[in-house]
């Protein structure tokens, strides 16, 4: 994954997007660098309606929640169920064929990739006095 972010690929993807389908309040807290919070069916039925692909552009999906057990791949398969009924009339054309989940979530990514997250803390003043004593 921090090859993909970090360009690796660039001659063979073209774009790549992660949908981190954490709650708002996890994705707050810490995401990996470029995700896009997307945690419900209708924000995924609305992705995939508003974003432009064609078959000379490869866009590439990753998924994930914080395992890539429950959340992610149930939106994953929605929105690999939305393409494949947009896309009927054109079988096996997809908007977007290449889909991933990432393996063993957020928290995996986390433990090994901690230069590739953006981490926001809100410390309360008797946290930061706490730090200076």
């Amino acid at each position: 994954m921090c090859d993909v972010i970090n360009g690796k690929y660039h001659s063979s993807i073209d774009r790549v997007t992660i949908i981190d389908c954490r709650y708002p309040y996890e994705f707050e807290g810490g995401h990996i660098e470029g995700a896009v919070n997307l945690y419900t069916k209708a924000q995924i039925q609305t992705f995939i309606k508003e974003t432009m692909t064609s078959p000379s552009v490869n866009h590439v999906l990753v998924f994930h929640c914080e395992f890539s057990s429950e959340r992610g791949p149930k939106l994953f398969r929605h929105l690999r169920a939305l393409d494949r009924d947009m896309n009927r009339d054109s079988y096996p054309l997809l908007n977007f064929p290449e889909v991933y989940l990432l393996e063993g979530g957020y928290k995996a990514f986390f433990q090994c990739h901690q230069v590739n997250i953006l981490l926001f803390y809100c410390l309360k003043i008797d946290d930061i006095l706490t730090l200076t004593l």
